[in-house]
């Protein structure tokens, strides 16, 4: 799989082991990578080797099979490190994965994680695509760091495009108050992070 030098997905992931749930993972689910940290998540679409020309996205090479189960994140930080092109990841085994970071590096082999109890991911995305947006102006609370983690994940290069839901009362009407995160310049079918925050009333009209 070719690796674009901005996707820098394992920055969306926790950088050691967490409870409940397994989040110093990258978990691949054949056209999507996925990461989180426990309070962002980020999404990456991964592309057929003829899909899209010319997108900046991780894309399988000629024949090779879609991704699944999960990538230590050493091996995504790897294959992103390069300073041109693009590197590689390559799922060798259900135990081992290479990775690559330009073609003239050498490839640095790694064990694969085992599975473990992974976050509910699609029903936080099922959660953010639902809401419908009221129009009311609102002021929000958010950890900025979070957010720069979470673009860097991405690829964002220029700006983020936020997008949320608050009520009449200028609050969030979901439990966890979630922010849709998308590169400004890619707002739709690109990669795409999801932001918990605290939303409150702007005191406006």
């Amino acid at each position: 799989m070719l690796w674009p030098k901005r996707i820098k997905l394992h920055q969306a992931a926790a950088p050691k082991p967490t409870e409940p749930y397994q989040c110093d993972v990258v978990q691949a689910h054949g056209d999507r990578l996925v990461a989180t940290f426990g309070a962002g998540l980020a999404v990456v679409p991964v592309l057929r080797h003829d899909e899209r020309p010319g997108a900046d996205l991780p894309r399988l090479e000629m024949d090779e099979d879609p991704p699944s189960g999960l990538l230590p994140l050493k091996a995504v930080q790897e294959a992103s490190q390069g300073t041109k092109g693009a590197g590689r990841l390559s799922l060798i085994t259900d135990t081992a994965v290479e990775a690559q970071r330009a073609d003239d590096k050498p490839w640095v082999r790694m064990e694969r994680p085992w599975l473990g109890n992974l976050p509910p991911f699609r029903t936080i995305l099922e959660t953010v695509d639902a809401e419908k947006p009221l129009g009311r102006q609102v002021e929000i609370c958010l950890d900025a760091e979070l957010l720069v983690r979470l673009s860097r994940a991405i690829g964002a290069q220029e700006a983020v495009r936020l997008r949320f839901t608050a009520d009449a009362n200028g609050r969030c009407n979901t439990e966890h108050g979630l922010i849709d995160v998308r590169d400004a310049t890619d707002p739709s079918g690109g990669p795409r992070a999801v932001l918990g925050a605290y939303i409150t009333n702007d005191g406006g009209s």
